[in-house]
């Protein structure tokens, strides 16, 4: 049996065959995909410290450029203002 898809408007036709669908076995697993992902960032020297910082949390990540200047209240970017530094 054979399933076909018109995608788009372009008229491209993809068609497969349901019993080598049902044949796939991915070669994947979750367990090898954290392990490839913790080793990457071992490999760049990522610490658990940066991971869970403000860097890779959007939220806390915004709220550090507006409190560093360098987006607005309004979430435009100013990046020709000079950056504020702390006296002394």
């Amino acid at each position: 049996m054979k399933v076909g898809i018109l995608a788009g408007g372009f008229g491209t036709r993809l068609a497969e065959e349901t019993e080598s669908l049902h044949a796939f076995k991915p070669q994947r697993t979750a367990r090898r995909d954290v392990a490839q992902i913790y080793e990457a960032f071992g490999t760049v020297g990522l610490l658990l410290e940066e991971f869970e910082g403000e860097r890779f949390k959007r939220i806390a990540h915004v709220k550090k450029l507006i409190r560093d200047c360098e987006l607005d209240e309004h979430l435009v970017a100013f990046p020709f203002w000079p950056k504020q530094t702390e006296p002394g």
